[in-house]
């Protein structure tokens, strides 16, 4: 047995109005939470709100008119629109009618189409990850001559990724690359210039 059979229906007669403020009144009902049924142009729905109802048909009817169209049939007293109809939902148009801002749309009146942006997702700079890679091998495994070679691509990573315009990611990865690979070049010169100084302290000593 469908649920509607347990409802009291009453008949609101919308023949007076196009098909477009028929759909309108239809998604209005159905945005409150109210379940109408049509027959042709005769509009069915529980007698509990039909105050209500004749509130938001009154609605569609006052467009009609402003639009220079007269509707036939009982105009209902208008009424303050409940609670959350002035920001109706995305897709759901504001109207234009007398007396102020509605709360719906007109209907049959165009919906601006939501506007979606995308933006990729920046890849990670691959000198970058390369100079952490070396920076650490460098330190390790005191393979300190790699160092100038990782702190080489870190700043080149760097450079890379500022004139991307925020297409290449990694400036973090290339930072701590360009650290770690200064302490080894540190560390590389230091080593270089000992073993030179031995070098030269062994031969002046041989003489």
């Amino acid at each position: 047995m469908s649920d509607f059979e347990h409802l009291h229906l009453v008949d609101i007669h919308l023949a007076d109005l196009t098909p477009d403020q028929r759909v309108w009144v239809d998604q209005a009902l159905r945005h409150e939470g109210i379940q109408p049924m049509w027959a042709g142009t005769i509009l069915q729905v529980d007698a509990a709100y039909e105050s209500r109802v004749e509130s938001i048909v009154g609605e569609a009817r006052a467009v009609n008119e402003a639009a220079g169209q007269p509707s036939p049939g009982i105009q209902p007293t208008p009424t303050s629109p409940a609670p959350g109809y002035a920001n109706p939902t995305p897709g759901y148009p504001a109207p234009v009618g007398p007396g102020g801002p509605p709360a719906y749309g007109a209907p049959g009146g165009p919906v601006a189409a939501p506007n979606y942006s995308y933006r990729a997702t920046p890849t990670t700079n691959n000198m970058a990850i390369l100079s952490v890679v070396l920076g650490g091998v460098s330190i390790l495994f005191c393979l300190v001559f790699i160092g100038p070679i990782g702190l080489w691509l870190g700043l080149k990573a760097r450079k890379e990724i500022a004139a991307s315009g925020g297409t290449q990611g990694g400036d973090g990865l290339a930072l701590v690359g360009v650290i770690i690979n200064g302490i080894a070049t540190a560390l590389f010169a230091i080593t270089l210039l000992s073993v030179i100084a031995i070098i030269l302290v062994a031969t002046l000593g041989g003489n």
